[in-house]
C-alpha cells in the first residue's frame, strides 16, 4: 500500500505536494498499519478504512480547480449562479432537503467547534454517503453531465457545492454553534 502512495506522490509535479503533504498522507497509511501489527483485524481495517476517508477528504479539499467558478471568494463560501445551477440539477439540494436532520445529527456526533469544522465535517458526512444509493442520481447526473458551463463535475467539485449547502443549513439550525 505505501508503495502505491510513493508512485503516487512521484508521478505529481512537485508543486502540488508539500513536504507537509507527504508526510501526512504516509503517516495515514502508516499509522493504521501499525495498529494493525497490535490489535485484532477488525478494529485495524476500520482504523485504514477511516485513513483512507482522511485521505479522499483531504485530496478533495486540494482540489481548488472549479472553485472561482461556483463559490464566492470570501469566507464563508457561497455558492453563485452556477454553483445553485449545480446544487440543485444534480438533485443535491434535495437529498439534503429530504436528508436534514439525520445529516445534522451525523455532523453534530463529531462535535464541530468552529463553523470550519461544521464545513469539514459536512463534506466528511457527504463523502461517507457519496457510495450509497442514497448518491445514485447525484453520481449519475456526474455522469451525465460531466461539465456544466466550464466546470468539470468530479467528486471533489460535487462533495464541495452540497457540503457548501449542508454546511449553511447546519449553522441555520446552531448559529454561532449553540448546540
Amino acid at each position: 500500500m505505501c508503495n502505491i502512495i510513493f508512485i503516487l506522490l512521484a508521478t505529481k509535479p512537485a508543486p502540488l505536494f508539500s513536504i507537509g503533504d507527504i508526510i501526512a498522507l504516509i503517516g495515514a497509511i502508516v499509522i493504521p498499519l501499525l495498529i494493525l501489527g497490535l490489535t485484532n483485524r477488525k478494529s485495524a481495517l476500520e482504523a485504514i478504512r477511516a485513513s483512507i476517508r482522511k485521505i479522499e477528504l483531504y485530496l478533495a479539499s486540494r482540489d481548488t480547480s472549479a472553485m472561482e467558478l461556483f463559490s464566492g471568494v470570501a469566507s464563508p463560501i457561497t455558492l453563485n449562479n452556477i454553483g445553485e445551477e449545480i446544487l440543485n440539477n444534480s438533485g443535491g439540494k434535495i437529498y439534503i432537503d429530504n436528508n436534514i436532520e439525520h445529516l445534522i445529527q451525523k455532523i453534530r456526533n463529531l462535535n464541530p467547534k468552529s463553523e470550519l469544522d461544521v464545513e469539514n465535517f459536512s463534506k466528511r458526512v457527504l463523502l461517507d454517503k457519496f457510495d450509497t444509493d442514497d448518491f445514485i442520481s447525484i453520481r449519475n447526473f456526474m455522469y451525465n453531465t460531466p461539465i456544466h458551463k466550464k466546470v468539470t463535475l468530479n467528486q471533489a467539485t460535487i462533495i464541495t457545492i452540497i457540503g457548501i449547502y449542508l454546511r449553511s443549513k447546519y449553522l441555520e439550525k446552531y448559529p454561532g454553534l449553540n448546540i
